[in-house]
């Protein structure tokens, strides 16, 4: 009799003892896949870097010449103006 009050009562608190490793296999699981996913996002975010200076890079070659700058119009004589064709690029006279 003795034997089977001793089996109840495993079968009865096996519930509580079994709910901490595998609230701790949650935990760890979810730490685990979250990690992974940052890990790959490094990647995406490195792809996205090259991608972009990539790009700027051969939109500056495609355009044939550099960006504006505002060196050019302190280069011009006080009072005077370039003229500019809406787009940046000064308009043949």
């Amino acid at each position: 009799m003795a034997c089977q009050a001793a089996v109840a009562g495993r079968r009865a608190g096996g519930v509580h003892e079994l709910a901490a490793p595998l609230l701790l296999l949650v935990i760890v699981a979810l730490f685990g896949a979250f990690g992974l996913v940052v890990h790959a996002l490094w990647f995406v975010l490195v792809a996205a870097v090259v991608l972009w200076i990539v790009g700027a890079f051969l939109s500056a070659l495609r355009s044939g010449e550099a960006a504006p700058s505002d060196t050019d119009e302190a280069a011009a004589p006080h009072g005077t103006r370039r003229a500019t064709a809406g787009n940046g690029l000064v308009r043949a006279a």
